[in-house]
């Protein structure tokens, strides 16, 4: 996560902090990301507790990030508690929120703490220099593309993810 990232979720967790929303709410992190860690660390330093991490990867389930037990979104969620304050850093924000509304929660709730869709998380835009960027990224690709297959012949089968995520690596092969 680039520093520019990093700065705008900082921002956006003081200004909440500032306006005392984190008071008396019960704090989860919708994301076992970087993001998430990034968080935790930041609303222990003012005094904030994160409560639990969700997210929808069973295999984190039972885990922590930061300390903070990790658990599914409907066994840490339901049921309902008007107390809740999600907050969501995260490209898939959209899916995560519709997961909680399914669940009863609103926009009193659920909060996104950053823009992470793929232009802002590749560090994109929409002009000229942003196409070039993405042009030599894809160039970038295809060069690792020839050289394994290269390596490992014609006949090889080789998988390609749209991030560097390991998550999204997994949900491919799954």
């Amino acid at each position: 996560m680039n520093s520019d990232l990093l700065g705008e979720l900082r921002r956006a967790l003081e200004k909440m902090d500032e306006a005392g929303e984190f008071d008396g709410r019960f704090v989860v992190l919708f994301g076992a990301n970087h993001p998430g860690d990034f968080a935790i660390r930041f609303l222990r330093e003012r005094g904030a507790s994160v409560r639990s991490v969700i997210d929808s990867n069973a295999l984190n389930a039972g885990k922590a990030l930061e300390g903070v037990a990790i658990g599914l979104p409907e066994s840490v969620m339901l049921p309902f508690r008007d107390d809740a304050l999600v907050l969501i850093c995260s490209r898939h924000y959209a899916e995560m929120r519709g997961q909680l509304e399914r669940m009863g929660y609103g926009p009193r709730h659920v909060r996104k703490l950053l823009d992470m869709g793929p232009q802002k998380a590749d560090g994109g835009g929409a002009g000229a220099e942003a196409f070039e960027k993405a042009a030599a990224r894809a160039a970038e690709g295809f060069s690792v593309y020839a050289a394994l297959k290269a390596k490992y012949g014609e006949g090889a089968r080789i998988l390609i993810t749209p991030v560097r995520s390991i998550g999204d690596a997994y949900a491919a092969c799954a």
